[in-house]
């Protein structure tokens, strides 16, 4: 664990403007944890937290796929179109199942959680979009 950088704390104010604090503390958490703190996050946005490798790399994949997942955010879901109150955690979560499952385009393989949460979010896996950016761009 090292100390958050200026960058990375200025990366997490500006995250959390665009996408909502309790999204971005979903993204940040690993499935198997419960929900980071908001004293947390406070700690790390003005620069004296701690993160992780695994938080880093989450951030940077974060920063990278922000405009899709606020694309994906606002998509009207199954359960809404159906008449039904839209659940934000069950959002948040399958967000945070393509983030941290999801693939670059022609990468081998397929994760079920990744298509679960894509057909949540009512994205027909089958379209092949909603893939991530690759990383050297």
């Amino acid at each position: 664990m090292e100390r958050v950088s200026k960058a990375d704390a200025t990366r997490l104010r500006n995250l959390e403007q665009r996408l909502g604090s309790r999204t971005v503390r979903t993204i940040l958490t690993r499935e198997d944890r419960r929900l980071m703190r908001p004293e947390r996050m406070e700690n790390l946005k003005s620069g004296r937290g701690k993160m992780s490798e695994d938080e880093r790399k989450l951030l940077d994949t974060l920063s990278r796929e922000a405009g899709q997942i606020k694309r994906l955010q606002s998509r009207r879901t199954s359960a809404q179109k159906a008449g039904k109150k839209r659940v934000e955690w069950k959002v948040n979560r399958s967000l945070r199942d393509w983030v941290q499952h999801g693939k670059e385009r022609d990468a081998p393989g397929k994760d079920q959680r990744v298509i679960r949460a894509l057909a949540y979010l009512d994205v027909e896996p089958s379209d092949k979009t909603f893939y991530h950016h690759r990383k050297g761009r």
